[in-house]
């Protein structure tokens, strides 16, 4: 597929993290993207990006997922929010800058727009794609309309 995660998110730099979109089907998605200098402002004092931080490239990951759903059917990409994470592992405390990461989301369940999804993070090289982290989450999408009043209490 190799199409612009851009596309399929409302997000804007420096929040954009997720930039190719590889796969995706129904219940799953493959995103990829390179740790460069649009997470500068996310690097700890050593200029690694703390590995926590994988957490919001596995949502957004999701997030490229419910937009590429909403552009199949003809709508506007809604808003989402990250709910929570469970499960949290992660095998190593921060990734170098210039990291090629591959991300995974797989739906385990979905219910009136709440959703849950095992995602799993890879760090590759040429010769191979090694596991660094993995967390179940949960994501709501709901209407921009909606969120703004959310938002506005």
């Amino acid at each position: 597929m190799n199409a612009p995660a851009s596309d399929f998110l409302p997000h804007t730099p420096p929040m954009l993290l997720i930039r190719t979109l590889l796969d995706v089907t129904a219940d799953s998605v493959l995103c990829e993207t390179t740790l460069n200098d649009a997470v500068l402002p996310f690097l700890d004092p050593a200029g690694a990006l703390p590995s926590w931080f994988l957490i919001e490239m596995m949502a957004q990951s999701i997030g490229v997922w419910a937009g590429w759903h909403d552009h199949a059917r003809n709508i506007a990409v809604q808003s989402g929010l990250l709910l929570g994470c469970r499960q949290f592992e992660c095998a190593q405390p921060s990734l170098p800058l210039g990291s090629r990461l591959r991300i995974t989301a797989r739906k385990l369940v979905e219910d009136n727009g709440t959703g849950s999804f095992e995602a799993h993070v890879f760090l590759c090289d040429a010769n191979a794609e090694t596991p660094v982290a993995s967390a179940t989450l949960t994501t709501h999408q709901t209407s921009w309309e909606h969120l703004e009043s959310l938002l506005v209490r």
